[in-house]
């Protein structure tokens, strides 16, 4: 949703005069604190694949 905000203010988007610059740091940041996707797609087959080996 900040990625298309930001697309939609341009140059704008990105200057640090906008809270959106602000917000796309923090969201990037907690992304990677989350983890990769990778990794909890994998978890979750695994553990829905369990019942029903």
């Amino acid at each position: 949703m900040i990625d298309r905000a930001i697309g939609v203010h341009g140059a704008m988007g990105v200057s640090q005069d906008t809270f959106l610059a602000h917000a796309y740091a923090i969201q990037r940041a907690l992304r990677f604190g989350d983890g990769p996707d990778e990794v909890h797609t994998a978890t979750v087959g695994k553990l829905e694949m369990r019942k029903y080996l």
